[in-house]
């Protein structure tokens, strides 16, 4: 912390004040991040805190936090927030991760678009049904292997034996896939991940026809 006050970005903007805390120290702040060392002194600050009317964290003290920071994936203006309240940050620091390496690197530019085309499109289609299926459409092209900045594998074969044990490189598979042929034994649950719009096809004991235009992914469980 000192030397990102003296040295960092934050130089000239950080003051720091090395003596204990107190409740004279909370006058004027907006919140309140408080790393306690005893549960008595959590319960002392926040004590101060509400007193005062600011709100508090308490770091890896849940119970005694107003808010929670929690992690966020940032594609402005589209922005993903997950949150465990506070029992598990690092869980949550995880998932942001897993989504961000799942997400289309370029998708901020196709919301922007979508937010220039939504009075066009109800101004020029007419029902709500085919309004629902042009924007079902724009999705999917948002979501496809073209704007992950490169193709995924043309056919993968995925063997996982759950869903917990799928691989980013297979999820990312199912949300693009044209056609999805799936064995008898394919674990419950694994198809929530492929695209709605894919072509499901039952393997029943067969070997797939690998001729299918697009991606292909064969769920042999």
């Amino acid at each position: 912390m000192l030397n990102l006050a003296s040295n960092g970005g934050l130089a000239g903007s950080v003051r720091l004040i090395p003596m204990r805390w107190s409740a004279d120290a909370f006058s004027g702040a907006a919140l309140i991040v408080a790393d306690a060392a005893t549960r008595a002194e959590a319960l002392e600050i926040s004590s101060a805190a509400a007193t005062a009317g600011i709100p508090l964290n308490v770091i890896d003290q849940p119970d005694f936090c107003g808010f929670q920071f929690g992690a966020i994936v940032n594609r402005s203006p589209l922005v993903i927030g997950i949150s465990t309240s506070g029992s598990v940050p690092v869980l949550a620091q995880e998932i942001r991760s897993r989504i961000e390496s799942i997400l289309p690197p370029n998708l901020a530019r196709w919301v922007r678009i979508a937010g220039r085309l939504r009075r066009v499109v109800s101004q020029r289609i007419a029902t709500a049904c085919e309004r629902r299926r042009f924007w079902e459409s724009f999705v999917a092209r948002a979501m496809s292997s073209k704007s992950h900045g490169g193709a995924p594998e043309r056919m993968t074969v995925i063997t996982a034996p759950t869903p917990e044990d799928l691989t980013l490189r297979e999820i990312r598979a199912l949300q693009v896939a044209d056609v999805i042929h799936v064995g008898d034994c394919c674990p419950a649950g694994i198809l929530d991940f492929a695209r709605r719009e894919a072509r499901r096809i039952n393997l029943a004991g067969c070997e797939p026809n690998l001729q299918s235009a697009g991606n292909v992914v064969i769920i042999r469980g």
